[in-house]
């Protein structure tokens, strides 16, 4: 017998359906939803796969018994036949996930196109002949698999792309769910808030919020992966668990970030760099964005709505002792532009297939909107896969830099009095060296600074003479996580970001 629980919608502000005055279409007779625990893209060999179903009933009439189907790259069809003793009414889940067969094992290098659906739905007003879901889009999962037998990167940082907005009384369960991820996690991820119809939104961002599939808010994105499924536009929740379950998956693209900005002029320069632990078809592009913390301002636009004022569900929450309406809240991680359009420069990777061991890399220089105030924004990088379809998209890796107490000139190389510049080893536990080389004789120091640009100790390393030149940093007193090193000479700055094991 499979328990039955009620659904109810909770904890979700819809997008612009009483401003628009659309009325939510009626449930259809016959109308069975799926959601599956998550399916990654690339399983190194050989892997075990299972997959789960939550399944809920949205049709009018009840359910006796249904058949999920599961086929791989067109081929046997398996079922798994579910009988519902007292029958699925309308509106109700059932209580425990289905384990469904047919899921392939991963033993070999190559490609596993999955599609599982719902078939065969019995009913109480047709209770003799199974007949097909009406709804299909809700009852259907397709997903390509993929098996490599090939070392994985060890630099992975996931991408939370969170949509928002001030208007949205839900919304702080997400600001929440950032900000205690960060205080356990803070250099495993990258966030970024994405606003929609307040003081922060702008016509790219809510072009990217349609692309996205979201209909209600708080809402979010991991990696941009749907894992199976449409939960690219899902519930918050998913965020710690799936970036713990992106950053345990196998990782197919070392990515290295490197960014300069000159506050006088406020010209910047992000560098981005990624290296294929295998080959991958399909529409690959760079991207960056521009993010600005501590953003306020007055009235409607700007002033947040808490539903989570007084609510004992959210007594936790540093959002329970809040007013209902935060009057001069400050919004954190919010995208003010992006870089390379909404998907990403089209051609940053020109090949049609990238290749394994090799390396792209790809460079924007531009000038600082006047509007965001250079010491709260931080830039992010990252190599993405494009598609007009949302199961396709994935974003590989990604990383974040402050500009906070930059001071870093950005023309071209030749009228730099740093030149190359090099931290090794890098990942390191005890010890790393700073290797770098200058034009001409000049004072020299080194900042050793936390990933939010915070500085540890610094270094003087007094007059230092034209040519290569080495210092040893110890790092044993750190803990593990990413941290950023930067020289200076001659007024000149360079970064490198340093992984302590």
């Amino acid at each position: 017998m499979k328990a039955l629980r009620s659904l109810a919608l909770a904890g979700l502000c819809l997008l612009g359906l009483p401003q628009l005055g659309i009325a939510q279409p009626p449930p259809k007779d016959v109308d069975i939803a799926i959601s599956p625990t998550p399916l990654l893209r690339y399983y190194r060999i050989p892997s075990t796969v299972q997959l789960g179903l939550a399944i809920s009933n949205k049709g009018q009439q009840t359910v006796n018994s249904f058949k999920i189907y599961a086929s791989v790259n067109e081929g046997d069809t398996v079922e798994t036949p579910i009988s519902i003793n007292g029958g699925m009414p309308y509106n109700s889940q059932l209580r425990n996930l289905i384990r469904v067969n047919g899921v392939p094992n991963i033993m070999a290098e190559g490609t596993y196109a999955l599609k599982v659906w719902i078939g065969d739905i019995v009913t109480v007003n047709n209770p003799t002949q199974g007949v097909d879901d009406m709804e299909p889009r809700n009852s259907t999962i397709e997903w390509t698999m993929v098996g490599v037998d090939a070392r994985s990167a060890s630099n992975k940082k996931v991408l939370i792309e969170e949509f928002t907005g001030a208007w949205c009384q839900w919304c702080p369960s997400g600001f929440d769910i950032i900000e205690n991820m960060l205080e356990k996690m803070p250099d495993k991820f990258v966030p970024v808030m994405i606003h929609n119809r307040d003081g922060m939104s702008f016509p790219d961002g809510d072009t990217f919020t349609q692309l996205s599939g979201v209909t209600s808010f708080p809402s979010g994105q991991v990696d941009r992966m749907t894992f199976g499924a449409g939960l690219s536009a899902g519930n918050v929740s998913i965020f710690e668990p799936f970036t713990r379950l992106m950053l345990d998956a196998y990782n197919p693209v070392e990515f290295k970030m490197t960014s300069s900005y000159e506050a006088s002029t406020r010209r910047a320069q992000i560098n981005l760099e990624a290296e294929f632990m295998i080959d991958i078809a399909g529409d690959i592009r760079f991207n960056a964005y521009v993010v600005e913390d501590k953003l306020t301002g007055s009235g409607p636009l700007w002033d947040q709505k808490n539903a989570l004022s007084g609510n004992p569900a959210y007594r936790d929450s540093r959002y329970f002792s809040k007013p209902p309406t935060i009057v001069g809240h400050e919004h954190n991680h919010v995208l003010r532009q992006f870089l390379g359009g909404i998907l990403g420069e089209k051609g940053t990777l020109t090949d049609s297939v990238v290749k394994k061991g090799t390396k792209y890399t790809h460079t924007f220089t531009f000038n600082l909107d006047t509007r965001f105030k250079a010491d709260n924004v931080y830039f992010v990088g990252f190599v993405a896969r494009n598609s007009d379809k949302l199961p396709e998209r994935e974003v590989y890796n990604c990383d974040g830099f402050y500009t906070k107490g930059w001071n870093v000139s950005v023309p071209d190389r030749k009228n730099l009095t740093i030149g190359e510049v090099s931290v090794f080893p890098n990942p390191a536990r005890l010890e790393t060296n700073v290797q770098f080389e200058l034009k001409t004789s000049q004072p020299v120091s080194i900042r050793l600074m936390d990933i939010m640009g915070r500085e540890i100790r610094s270094e003087e390393l007094g007059q230092q003479p034209a040519g290569t030149g080495m210092h040893s940093l110890q790092i044993g007193d750190l803990t593990p996580g990413q941290y950023l090193v930067s020289i200076t000479a001659g007024g000149h700055t360079h970064l490198e970001k340093l992984i302590v094991q």
